[in-house]
């Protein structure tokens, strides 16, 4: 799913379901100045690149970190392709205050079987399956509450992220700074 399909579902939630899950609005990138490349956007006067759909920001004191870099752009490279790698969503509901929570995890044998032994439900989406305890939360019958589900899971690809860069630190070992 890209950004354009995710807007598009969004755009099916109610407004006030948009506010209290804290779902952005599409950025308007389009006032800002922006160099294209075949592997990056860069809007250099908001410190922020574009790789894969995924925008990478950092501190705007920092004016010495640009993509132009092969470095740099190795170590965007990395933090993107970690956000799409396949993963699974785990959807259940929050004891604070009852909304959905998504947590995103590796998929890996000792995460599958976790979820085979508490008997997990799962749902196909483009993304991945989202799994979720039907004890909890009826995705199947709740449209509205599915709806929100598939939101928040495609909304881990598109958050930012955000990085504190080390001048004299490797980029491949900055930290993330969310």
């Amino acid at each position: 799913m890209d950004r354009n399909e995710y807007n598009k579902l969004l755009a099916q939630l109610p407004e006030h379901l948009i506010k209290e899950y804290g779902f952005n609005p599409p950025f308007d990138y389009s006032k800002y100045k922006c160099i294209h490349t075949d592997e990056y956007d860069y809007y250099p006067e908001l410190y922020c690149c574009i790789v894969d759909d995924i925008p990478i920001v950092w501190t705007d004191n920092d004016p010495w970190v640009t993509p132009e870099d092969p470095e740099i752009l190795a170590g965007f490279k990395d933090w993107a392709e970690r956000r799409t790698q396949d993963t699974i969503a785990l959807i259940g509901i929050s004891r604070i205050d009852r909304r959905l929570s998504c947590t995103v995890y590796e998929q890996n044998q000792a995460t599958m079987d976790h979820i085979k032994n508490r008997k997990f439900a799962s749902i196909p989406f483009v993304e991945g399956d989202i799994y979720y305890m039907p004890s909890e939360i009826d995705l199947l019958n709740n449209p509205q509450m599915l709806l929100i589900a598939k939101c928040l899971f495609t909304a881990q690809k598109y958050e930012p992220i955000y990085i504190i860069p080390e001048k004299n630190v490797p980029a491949s070992k900055w930290l993330d700074g969310k």
